[in-house]
């Protein structure tokens, strides 16, 4: 495996930390010409230890998910003075996410053995107080650990129970924060990373006091994939699909020569009952949102009659987006799925458990993450979780439609590739477009959108929920529906209006690519037109940020006049110029409020 696979590989965050370290080195003197990146982002790290170590890993981490970091560190010791003045050269800093990663040593306030319920709500909230100011003044989206559990356990094996004991003090305090946060604020979980790592490695104290590290060198490789995971989601790099093989990944034994009756699943015995339990994982991240398709070299009707018939079957095939079972190699499948889509294989995860195939992905498409499914069934589940592939923060109502509204886009792109009067076929799904206000119910799943979206993408700029309420005026969002399902909101517009020069500037525009070749990019111009028109601007401005993935959207600027009249990124359109040469057979129905 060469350098570039193994910064690359899902995997990187289960290798030992010396390993860690040797690829690091390797890694920043050649990375400038090892894997795309696909963003580009200014990182500040503020904790309550010394960062170092961490530091030295972390540039490798968010490369392995798509990230050039440019990484600010504040000094060692500040981050209480930090948090508590906002005014700091600390916050000077012009970032794009900051990474907050305060310890239990940075807390303020400790419960007395003699609190009780009123008093400990008291301490809670002056605890809390400087955190929600922070979060109120800094509007970047922030990454921020929990406090850990304590050390010491002052009041033994209750401690964690009882009112006055620490560890229940934190649990508290932790939660009251985590309620209270605004959106913008990412928290990572540490008493579950302290979990996985086990609480002797969380706790070392004999690196604590050489270092001031107060972990091992073991938890590292943990911390650093959370954040470059979580970061990762922010910005809308996190994996979209699921590709998933059968035979031995689903369930056990071959479909093709044993039959439904012949597989092995079920509560019956205890590797069947493992295999319904990983189908329960799978389901759940369905109704997350997680793209779910079937790669697999099998009979088609055979695979899916145990998908409809066999009792101990959890995904059902309305679970399914696009099930390919055939004997092709998966290579090929797995370009027909993405094609079908409407995603790029770097948004893809395929699981099997054959060796020969898993190699067979990994040269052949090395941006698809691989994970082989080998050995026991009973933790097929927890392979997926420590690559953590997907990250979610807020699971909106299009996240959970999203599973069977990419299997009718993968029916409604073969429609498009087989008909030849596509004017036609557009006009007969009757597409509806309603213009959704900035309001409560609304905001998270536009700012999501902006975040997460990447062809169709007219820059980098992120808007918090915070942000786009104070823009409501100045932002457009699109619901779309037609004669077979609600794709919710699928476009954002956010704009602001220069009245002096008469011009119009987009902020940002993006489009999901669940509505490709719909047309909907005609529609939604008109409308940012007639916003222009009775502003009485004559002009509008795109500032264009080429990305790997967002050509789309420049080659949507070029038509719009025949030639490119770019000039550093800067598009300038002069409205009355603007061709439209194809109609979107897009009506628009009432606002909703």
């Amino acid at each position: 495996m060469n350098l570039a696979e193994q910064i690359n590989s899902p995997l990187l965050c289960n290798s030992s930390i010396e390993k860690i370290q040797q690829l690091s080195k390797k890694f920043n003197k050649l990375k400038k010409n090892i894997i795309p990146v696909q963003r580009k982002l200014n990182i500040s790290f503020n904790a309550g230890f010394t960062l170092d170590y961490l530091l030295e890993v972390m540039p490798l981490f968010f490369r392995n998910r798509g990230i050039e970091a440019n990484i600010f560190k504040a000094n060692y010791g500040t981050i209480n003075f930090d948090i508590n003045n906002l005014k700091s050269d600390y916050w000077s800093k012009k970032c794009d996410v900051h990474v907050l990663l305060p310890t239990h040593r940075n807390l303020v306030y400790a419960p007395h053995f003699q609190s009780n319920r009123f008093q400990l709500s008291k301490i809670l909230s002056k605890e809390s107080k400087p955190w929600f100011n922070l979060w109120k003044a800094i509007k970047k989206p922030i990454v921020q650990l929990t406090f850990d559990p304590p050390t010491e356990r002052h009041l033994g094996d209750s401690d964690g129970l009882n009112i006055g004991g620490a560890h229940h003090y934190v649990r508290k305090l932790n939660s009251f924060l985590i309620e209270n946060a605004p959106s913008h604020v990412n928290f990572l979980d540490s008493e579950q990373i302290a979990s996985e790592v086990g609480m002797n490695s969380w706790h070392d104290q004999r690196m604590y006091y050489l270092t001031k590290q107060p972990f091992s060198m073991d938890a590292i490789p943990y911390i650093a994939n959370k954040i470059s995971s979580t970061i990762s989601s922010i910005v809308g790099l996190s994996k979209k699909v699921l590709v998933l093989d059968l035979d031995n990944t689903i369930w056990g034994g071959l479909a093709g020569e044993e039959g439904a009756a012949g597989i092995v699943l079920g509560n019956e015995t205890p590797e069947g009952e493992a295999f319904v339990n990983f189908q329960k994982y799978l389901k759940g991240l369905s109704s997350k949102g997680v793209i779910l398709c079937v790669c697999s070299k099998n009979e088609e009707k055979i695979a899916k009659t145990i998908f409809r018939n066999h009792s101990s079957m959890i995904l059902k095939l309305e679970d399914v987006a696009v099930f390919l079972a055939n004997f092709k190699d998966k290579a090929t499948n797995i370009r027909e799925i993405s094609k079908k889509l409407n995603l790029g294989l770097d948004s893809f995860v395929f699981i099997d458990d054959s060796s020969t195939e898993c190699e067979l992905i990994k040269s052949e498409l090395p941006e698809v993450w691989t994970i082989q499914m080998d050995g026991d069934s009973s933790f097929f589940s927890r392979k997926i979780d420590q690559v953590n592939p997907f990250n979610f923060r807020h699971v909106t109502k299009e996240d959970q439609l999203r599973s069977e509204s990419y299997k009718k886009i993968a029916v409604l792109n073969s429609n498009l590739n087989s008909k030849t009067n596509i004017d036609k076929f557009l006009k007969n799904l009757e597409t509806k477009a309603i213009i959704e206000s900035v309001r409560n119910e609304t905001v998270e799943r536009i700012s999501q959108l902006i975040g997460k979206t990447n062809q169709f993408k007219l820059n980098q700029n992120l808007f918090s929920v915070s942000e786009l309420k104070k823009l409501k005026k100045n932002t457009l969002a699109i619901r779309l529906k037609d004669r077979t399902q609600d794709f919710g909101i699928v476009s954002a517009v956010v704009f602001n209006i220069d009245r002096k020069n008469k011009l119009l500037k987009i902020n940002n525009w993006v489009m999901s690519c669940r509505v490709f070749s719909r047309r909907l990019e005609f529609f939604i111009l008109d409308l940012i037109i007639k916003v222009a028109k009775k502003n009485k601007c004559k002009n509008l401005m795109f500032d264009y940020q080429k990305t790997k993935k967002n050509i789309l959207f420049f080659d949507f600027l070029n038509s719009l006049v025949g030639k490119n009249i770019s000039k550093n990124n800067i598009f300038k359109l002069s409205i009355k110029n603007i061709k439209f040469n194809k109609r979107s057979y897009i009506s628009q129905i009432k606002n909703n409020k």
